[in-house]
């Protein structure tokens, strides 16, 4: 190899579940153009001829979009890496299997790939009888491989190998006592790079220690394919928060940092942002004369050209609050812009009520007749553009109100084919649940309400018109109350249907803004204040041409609530990033939610005590906590309206069913609350 290698910086597609499009994919190359990240890996697992079929090459036309891919990537600056996982089913000692994988390579090659990897993660390690045979073990048996395929490519400046050991807890006893990565290290020739995840699957921390342990075994530094987004393990959750917890100057102990992101792409851009940030803080710090790798990675920096615009205004610190303020902006003006290009606005979506009758937005509440759907055609959440199904009847005072669960799902299935219960509520009541390996987080979404779940009829009081999902009339401030027929096995109760809604808070609740520690786990916040908070808007509404010219621009609530389609405010955005965070932390309004909820029911019995008594403050300290959390609520049902409303189709399709979780799972929280404090008829069947 000729010159130093350039450090790698970029985005793996190596997750499960449904690839990403061409027009996806072209924009991330955007993205990472934008941020001057410069490289991203074709590895989606769920794509057949990369893994299942991947003795088959690719035919004509799949040749031909893939030549588009590459030449895609290459006019944004990023370096396309083509992976190849062969090890589910391939016979290391085959000379035939060997040919195919070769073939197969010098396939992609000609369409113009110069950077490859071959992938042996998540396979049986027990090799056949006929490689037992021939290798003494499965590293010696993959690194044969390996250097087979690098020799016959010529040798390529990038050319990656993951290990079936690819993290500290899948090496045994440790990973410098693992006969694997110690026969890795010694056998593999010194051109190909090792691909590592960290402590774990999914690492909360990359510490230089470790990679130190790391790169003395595999006698080379490290390519980090970091999972710190990576949600298809669990389909309920999703993560918006900032890049966080690696080190300050990993830099100097790795050749490359990838990211495998969410998988659906709009969830990336933060991500992505904060990534970039980081790396040009990496690059910076490199560049200082104190730095400890000075003569390790001086060279780096200026292997990736020319630097514009680097992130941190303390040059050579990353901090992700500042990292995520700075993305916030950027997402803002991204998301409104989207919605205001031709074909991607939703525009008004319509209410369905049972029997197929619908409202339109400027219809006065009036029942319009619309044709039913096909039978047995029955679109989900994501595909009706945000039709989410509930019941309302107009009218006020004392009503009867017949909601039907939402129907269709779009969650994800498991590889096996299961698809992943929601148990959302079981994680707002009862803390985490372990989901693969980091903690769950509250609430997170996967699938809408089942297609066979009963009809639950109720009866609300209201003093004024209901308020659906599409926030289109002021909402009640009686919530629905769960019935019997509304209850799932084991004990929890279903996600609350879409009857009616808290009322929105007459001004928006201040936010609460994580410091510069927030990439930390917090700690237990400060309670609310009792009552609503004031608002930071502007005074002025926006007039409909000024939201148009000035996508980012700042709405107040009566404006968001008389125009529904106005511009997503960065208050919101924010609020939507601290809802789904990242796997080990929770954002702030996240965390309030939680200690308000589990205060509010371990001091639930302090409501019934008498207004004469001693300690009757505790009773009054109750209901105020209680009204902020409910007012917190309504803020957060409100942020679906306004996503549902505002969102341009690629963000609302990809986010939708995650909002539409945590906002039921709050419906019903807050009916439980108010059942609580003695203002409903909780039905404990």
């Amino acid at each position: 190899m000729a010159g130093r290698p350039r450090f790698l910086c970029g985005v793996v597609e190596g997750f499960y579940g449904r690839p990403w499009s061409m027009e996806q994919r072209k924009l991330l190359f955007q993205w990472l153009k934008r941020r001057e990240l410069n490289c991203y890996m074709y590895a989606p697992k769920d794509e057949l001829k990369h893994r299942l079929l991947w003795r088959e090459p690719y035919t004509e036309h799949e040749a031909a979009r893939m030549r588009s891919l590459i030449e895609a990537a290459q006019e944004q600056g990023v370096e396309f890496v083509f992976a190849i996982s062969a090890g589910q089913d391939m016979v290391f000692s085959s000379a035939g299997d060997r040919l195919l994988l070769q073939q197969k390579l010098r396939q992609v090659a000609a369409m113009g790939c110069h950077s490859f990897a071959l992938l042996f993660d998540d396979i049986d390690p027990c090799m056949c009888q006929a490689d037992r045979d021939v290798f003494p073990s499965l590293a010696q048996a993959q690194a044969s491989v390996a250097n087979e395929a690098y020799q016959e490519l010529g040798q390529p400046s990038i050319f990656l190998f993951c290990p079936t050991e690819y993290c500290s807890s899948l090496c045994s006893p440790s990973p410098s006592q693992s006969c694997y990565l110690l026969t890795l290290g010694q056998e593999l020739l010194p051109g190909i790079g090792v691909i590592w995840t960290g402590p774990k699957v999914v690492s909360q921390e990359l510490s230089a220690t470790l990679l130190e342990e790391v790169e003395g075994v595999l006698q080379r530094r490290p390519v980090i394919w970091d999972n710190l987004y990576a949600n298809d393990y669990d389909c309920r959750r999703v993560f918006l928060g900032p890049y966080t917890g690696r080190a300050p100057g990993l830099m100097s102990r790795l050749r490359g940092l990838l990211l495998n992101p969410n998988c659906e792409l709009q969830a990336n851009f933060i991500p992505i942002h904060t990534l970039g940030s980081w790396f040009q803080s990496e690059l910076g710090s490199c560049a200082r004369p104190d730095h400890a790798g000075m003569e390790v990675t001086a060279a780096l920096r200026d292997s990736q050209g020319p630097q514009k615009g680097t992130y941190s205004p303390r040059e050579g610190t990353y901090s992700p609050q500042e990292a995520l303020e700075l993305a916030l902006l950027d997402w803002v003006a991204e998301i409104n812009q989207q919605a205001l290009e031709p074909g991607k606005a939703l525009g008004h979506p319509s209410i369905s009520l049972k029997g197929g009758t619908r409202l339109q937005p400027d219809s006065g509440g009036q029942e319009v007749v619309s044709d039913p759907p096909p039978h047995g055609c029955v679109p989900g959440a994501a595909e009706q553009g945000g039709r989410e199904p509930c019941g309302m009847a107009p009218g006020q005072g004392w009503r009867k109100v017949t909601s039907e669960p939402g129907k269709g799902s779009g969650s994800r299935t498991s590889a096996d084919g299961q698809q992943s219960p929601t148990g959302a509520w079981d994680q707002l009541t009862t803390g985490s649940r372990e989901s693969c390996e980091p903690s769950a987080l509250p609430s997170t979404a996967g699938s809408t309400p089942s297609t066979t779940a009963p009809v639950a009829t109720e009866t609300l009081h209201s003093p004024g018109p209901a308020m659906c999902c599409s926030n289109r009339a002021s909402a009640s401030q009686n919530l629905p109350l769960p019935t019997s027929g509304a209850r799932t096995g084991g004990g929890s109760p279903s996600q609350a249907p879409c009857s009616a809604q808290p009322e929105a808070s007459r001004a928006d609740m201040s936010q609460t803004h994580p410091g510069p520690g927030a990439g930390a786990s917090p700690g237990p916040a400060a309670p609310l204040p009792d009552g609503a908070g004031t608002g930071s808007g502007p005074t002025e509404p926006l007039t409909a041409k000024e939201a148009r010219s000035n996508p980012t621009a700042p709405v107040t609530p009566d404006e968001a609530r008389s125009n529904p389609t106005a511009p997503l405010t960065l208050d919101e955005v924010r609020m939507l990033v601290e809802l789904f965070y990242l796997p080990y932390h929770h954002g702030s309004q996240a965390q309030h939610l939680l200690e308000h909820f589990r205060w509010l029911w371990a001091n639930s019995l302090s409501v019934g005590v008498p207004a004469a008594a001693d300690d009757a403050s505790g009773g009054t300290r109750w209901r105020g906590r209680a009204q902020s959390f409910q007012l917190l609520c309504a803020q957060i049902c409100r942020l679906h309206s306004r996503l549902v409303s505002s969102a341009g189709r690629a963000l609302l399709y990809d986010l939708h069913r995650y909002l539409w979780d945590i906002r039921n799972v709050l419906l019903a929280a807050s009916a439980f609350v108010l059942w609580l404090g003695g203002e409903g008829a909780w039905d404990p069947s």
